[in-house]
């Protein structure tokens, strides 16, 4: 199906065909069209290549719909020359389990980020590990410490200072989906096939983007991730304290159930610049908080929010939304602000799998099997020091990543 865009394209095309011939300027609007059709024609391309599986993992997903019989399906790289990827399956049996590996490798993050920015690798630091065993991360926030010049002769010292070897654990949390229904008599169309392929991949990503990624945000650690806004106050980062609105409305708001110019200008200017300066450097809020923000006019008619490209800006930086944050509220904290390279999530590619039961009350009487998809993350910040000072919290430290929380009402 064609595009609005695309097909508005055609439309004035079209119409400069139908014109008597206008010089050098309608000759220059024609090229440019043709341009963009032909990029419009590109990503078509691409997306559909991306997307569509292959016969290959189409049949294997059919047969376990149908029969329940599990295996493994993986692209395999070919050396350079010798032709295309291949997709190989590996049938293990009437098991019940199905690993589309493609799927939990690629397909997945590219979902989930969609619902959260936890998950997306151009935000945070994303790390995808083969195995779901306990690894140490490095820490390496510290901006202080830089390179110095040394004389001829120099000697590297035999021992290292211990706060050096510094490292945060990463582990890895296993997760699984609600059950979701797909009938016992699998369409024998590969097209059919592709489109309850399509739901159920859509539907896997988004519970588990909304489940994990609200452990990510705000997880106690007891059986779960340790959250990242857990892990900000158990560091003891402090906080910037709202203010509110009100000297920019001319209203009665207070810190307590609103935010201001000056709760953004301070949280800005308390992290470092060399964190500010990162390409990963956004704000973080719930899609509420932006579209209140959004809203707030100064009494001089000037927006805290400014759309740059298509992309909501506040003070020059990207704003990202994120459904795990807090909403304004009393005691809250509704804004993140800093270097989302210091958060690391981790995703085991290997342990990801799919489960089918057939037995489950109101699915066997209805024909259909169970399915649920099971994937293990964790994540932690790169960072645990607090001993830096910063110009504007007073005998704290200046983290890559600060909370703004609304004053007690």
């Amino acid at each position: 199906m064609l595009s609005t865009e695309l097909i508005a394209i055609f439309d004035e095309m079209d119409a400069l065909t139908r014109q008597q011939p206008g010089g050098s300027q309608q000759q220059m609007r024609m090229n440019y069209l043709l341009a963009k059709a032909s990029a419009f024609r590109d990503e078509v391309r691409r997306e559909n290549k991306s997307v569509r599986p292959s016969d290959v993992e189409l049949r294997a997903w059919q047969k376990f719909f149908r029969d329940g019989i599990g295996g493994v399906i993986e692209t395999r790289e070919v050396p350079e020359g010798t032709g295309n990827p291949i997709q190989a399956l590996t049938m293990t049996g009437n098991l019940g389990h199905f690993v589309p590996t493609e799927f939990f490798r690629e397909f997945l993050p590219m979902t989930m980020k969609a619902h959260d920015p936890l998950f997306d690798p151009e935000v945070v630091t994303f790390l995808k590990t083969p195995h779901g065993r306990p690894i140490q991360c490095p820490v390496f926030s510290d901006v202080k410490e830089v390179a110095v010049v040394i004389g001829e002769g120099y000697q590297s010292p035999t021992t290292l200072n211990p706060a050096a070897l510094s490292a945060v654990p990463l582990l890895a949390w296993t997760y699984r989906t609600p059950y979701w229904g797909v009938s016992m008599e699998a369409e024998q169309d590969l097209d059919q096939t592709f489109s309850t392929v399509e739901l159920f991949k859509a539907f896997v990503g988004d519970r588990l983007a909304r489940g994990v990624g609200k452990d990510l945000m705000t997880g106690n650690g007891l059986s779960k991730p340790t959250g990242l806004l857990t892990q900000l106050k158990n560091l003891g980062v402090a906080t910037i304290i709202a203010v509110g609105s009100k000297d920019y409305t001319g209203g009665t708001e207070t810190g307590a159930n609103s935010l201001g110019p000056t709760d953004y200008n301070n949280l800005f200017y308390s992290i470092e610049p060399q964190y500010r300066n990162s390409p990963r450097c956004f704000w973080l809020m719930t899609d509420e908080t932006l579209y209140a923000l959004s809203k707030l006019i100064s009494k001089q008619g000037l927006p805290v929010v400014t759309l740059v490209d298509g992309i909501h800006t506040i003070m020059g930086k990207p704003v990202k939304t994120s459904p795990s944050m807090d909403q304004i509220g009393a005691n809250k904290y509704p804004v993140l602000f800093g270097d989302f390279k210091y958060w690391v999530t981790r995703q085991v590619i290997a342990d990801g799998y799919i489960r089918r039961s057939t037995e489950l009350p109101g699915f066997a009487e209805n024909g259909a099997a169970a399915l649920q998809a099971f994937a293990r993350f964790d994540g932690t910040l790169l960072f645990k020091d607090s001993l830096q000072s910063s110009p504007f919290i007073s005998a704290n430290h200046s983290t890559p990543l600060r909370l703004l929380q609304n004053a007690g009402a």
